[in-house]
């Protein structure tokens, strides 16, 4: 990201750190993590990516999910709030592949839609 960073371990325990004023780190504060800290224990993610102040993750499950700064509705949920911890973007939809960029993300389904 633009401040933050995120990283899978093998297990697939999503971690994140960095600068966190729009809730883009996704552990439900705005507050700076200075070392990794888990984000939605208990869900195993697949991927992650990051965008300037906002981030998505694919679960092993392919739910995806977003969260952080939402000022031109790069998170997808049919808002322009900020959200500081993982929000389910997709309901019943499964997705592959999950790209964030400055503000805007795209995601690709397990059928191939983009």
């Amino acid at each position: 990201g633009q401040q933050h960073t995120c990283g899978i371990t093998n297990g697939g325990v999503l971690k994140c750190w960095g600068f966190n004023f729009a809730g883009q780190i996704g552990d439900g504060t705005t507050v700076t993590k200075v070392s990794p800290t888990v984000i939605d224990g208990g869900t195993n993610y697949a991927e992650v990516s990051l965008g300037a102040t906002h981030t998505c993750g694919i679960t092993v499950a392919g739910d995806l999910k977003c969260w952080g700064a939402n000022n031109a509705a790069q998170l997808g949920d049919g808002s322009l709030s900020n959200r500081t911890s993982p929000v389910d973007i997709g309901g019943a939809t499964l997705y592959s592949k999950v790209s964030a960029g400055s503000v805007n993300s795209c995601a690709i389904t397990t059928g191939g839609e983009l």
